[in-house]
């Protein structure tokens, strides 16, 4: 397999979910996180970089995590001192999360101000749209004139 020549190269060939958000001081997801990437039944998503730019500081939490009942956390800053941007990076390929699992934004409580930054792209892989993916590459869809 070559590898590719850029993350936008993954984010072309499947579906590009790359998200923003700017979340304000008074905005309280605490307890019902903000929803930044919908993943489709079959599918998954796999994140190849956040950014969390701070405009206003707070000794607060943020989080970028899963959809799941025990959410898997991505990125994470706690009481920041410095407007960053504050960037965690997965690389080209980025990382996967669990099949058919949302991405979500989250904090602590209200009071930090920043806008989140997603670089991600969704792929089959479910075993079904898989086989389905490899057989339209594999070339055997035939026409006729």
């Amino acid at each position: 397999m070559t590898a590719l020549q850029s993350a936008l190269s993954n984010r072309k060939l499947y579906r590009d979910m790359s998200a923003s958000a700017s979340v304000v001081a008074a905005d309280d997801y605490s307890v019902t996180p903000l929803r930044l990437i919908t993943c489709l039944p079959g599918y998954s998503i796999f994140i190849q970089k956040i950014t969390f730019s701070v405009t206003v500081e707070n000794a607060s939490e943020v989080r970028v995590q899963s959809s799941n009942a025990t959410p898997v956390k991505y990125a994470e800053i706690n009481a920041p001192s410095t407007e960053g941007p504050h960037e965690w990076d997965f690389d080209e390929a980025g990382v996967q999360m669990a099949e058919g699992e949302h991405l979500n934004f989250s904090n602590s409580a209200a009071g930090m101000a920043l806008i989140v930054w997603v670089q991600a792209y969704m792929k089959p892989t479910a075993a079904s749209l898989v086989a389905k993916t490899a057989g339209a590459a594999a070339g055997t869809f035939q026409t006729t004139l």
